[in-house]
């Protein structure tokens, strides 16, 4: 393992010192970082208030409220709490907790809508943001009909999928868990190259201990 730290050491200086990042300073690297982030980093897409509309003003005020973008963000918690347990068809718990499931996609098809009202569906489709919130809703949709339909281990297994992403959007909801998302994002992007390397020399050495010691019967007296 030092032999390996070693050289993953040297691999990383030598790529650096390729790019010339290596003759940078602290501030510079820093500097280099943040523009990296900007590259990937949105602007918010939030559409100006319609005070032309007394609905969609209406609606555009319950949408921007502190207090409702918490409750989403509670409701977001709750339904993810929910996977606490497996949901199999042959356990008793499974059929409850789908159903509460469905009553929370039923709120999150609410808030969507609101939002469409509130910023038009023009001005809703500007975000990231809202089109993955929209497209994890039609799945949500989706599974609560074939929750009601079919109930069996296939809509239970897709309704799970469903709450783990729907887990996702409550990092665009505060800005220091978007941070530190695009944070992660850039850091496995720098280090993919990194990784599979690390990943192809591990592989290496476990193919040539099978291939080397794949014949060797198992027990205590290995060397006979």
């Amino acid at each position: 393992m030092i032999g390996l730290t070693l050289f993953v050491g040297v691999v990383i200086a030598n790529y650096s010192e390729n790019k010339g990042t290596a003759l940078l300073t602290v501030d510079q690297r820093r500097w280099c970082d943040l523009k990296k982030r900007l590259k990937i980093a949105q602007p918010l897409h939030l559409p100006p208030r319609p005070d032309h509309h007394k609905l969609r003003a209406f609606m555009y005020d319950i949408t921007q409220n502190l207090l409702f973008k918490r409750a989403i963000a509670m409701l977001v918690m709750a339904n993810s709490s929910l996977l606490c347990v497996s949901w199999k068809s042959d356990e008793p718990h499974t059929i409850p907790l789908a159903t509460v499931s469905a009553g929370f996609t039923i709120l999150f098809t609410v808030e969507v809508t609101m939002k469409n009202i509130a910023f038009t569906p023009r001005g809703y489709w500007q975000s990231r943001r809202n089109r993955y919130d929209l497209f994890v809703t039609f799945l949500g949709v989706i599974w609560v009909i074939m929750h009601f339909m079919m109930m069996n281990d296939f809509s239970n297994s897709f309704g799970f999928v469903v709450v783990i992403l729907r887990f996702f959007t409550i990092t665009g909801k505060h800005a220091t868990l978007k941070m530190l998302m695009l944070t992660v994002v850039v850091s496995v992007y720098k280090s993919f190259f990194i990784i599979m390397g690390m990943f192809l020399l591990i592989l290496f050495y476990a193919l040539t201990g099978v291939i080397l010691f794949g014949n060797v019967k198992f027990g205590e007296h290995i060397g006979r």
